[in-house]
């Protein structure tokens, strides 16, 4: 009896040691487990518009282990169907991995919450650069400073702001406003490139504008009264810094 205690501690350790050269084996097992992923043909030169078809990819195997990091950012082989049809928005060259944001489309339509509206505004195309401005940019309107003034209506008619000569060289800026869309454009400019879809009118933009029950907000206000005082004259814009994700 006196050597059971030693013989149930070797059992124990046997067991241990059993679990882990299991776990360990599991382990190295997987990792010779492959998912594959959609990745461009090694001789292939995609341009962007082109409409993909299936000699342009290839399949590339990537370990289990490594796999789980990629899903959520590239294609996977299985739904290589889904992506033959669609055009490229970019240059692609052999051996690359296609990845999901690879296959943006534009957006059907302007999104708006139910107190929001979409306000055009023609902005100076002599100092407005369209393609480096995304819908999703946040904008200041920069419009000649007015002098204020009350001008009293005959009968029922309501005050009025009176439209003056504005100040040389004082601006007014006016703001912040968030970009739906230059021109029609919904997206990046590759995207539409891609969608073959030509780009009309840039120098007109659409921002996005928050209704008070019947109002406009303060903002926006303001800009309509500027644009009003200079007879809808286009207006300069200013592009505020992008914010960083994370």
């Amino acid at each position: 009896m006196k050597g059971m205690p030693g013989l149930v501690a070797a059992l124990v350790l046997g067991l241990l040691a059993a679990g882990l050269n299991w776990f360990y084996l599991d382990r190295k097992s997987r990792e010779f487990e492959k998912v594959s992923f959609v990745s461009i043909a090694a001789d292939a030169q995609i341009h962007p518009g082109e409409t993909f078809v299936a000699a342009h990819f290839a399949e590339m195997p990537v370990p289990e282990v490594a796999a789980r990091r990629l899903e959520a950012i590239a294609v996977l082989w299985k739904d290589l169907d889904t992506v033959i049809g669609m055009n490229a928005v970019r240059e692609f060259r052999g051996e690359q991995l296609l990845l999901r944001t690879d296959l943006e489309t534009p957006p059907a339509e302007l999104e708006l919450a139910e107190n929001e509206r979409a306000l055009w505004i023609p902005v100076d195309s002599r100092n407005f650069i369209a393609s480096l401005v995304v819908p999703g940019d946040e904008v200041d309107f920069l419009l000649p400073r007015r002098a204020r003034g009350a001008a009293a209506g005959s009968g029922d008619a309501a005050p009025t702001i009176a439209a003056a000569t504005p100040s040389a060289g004082r601006t007014e800026i006016i703001g912040p406003f968030k970009l739906l869309s230059i021109g029609n454009r919904l997206g990046k400019t590759n995207v539409l490139n891609a969608a073959r879809l030509p780009q009309l009118q840039e120098n007109i933009i659409t921002v996005r504008v928050k209704m008070n029950g019947k109002s406009l907000d303060e903002d926006a206000e303001r800009l309509l009264e500027a644009m009003q005082a200079t007879n809808y004259r286009e207006v300069g814009v200013l592009l505020r810094p992008r914010k960083k994700s994370g």
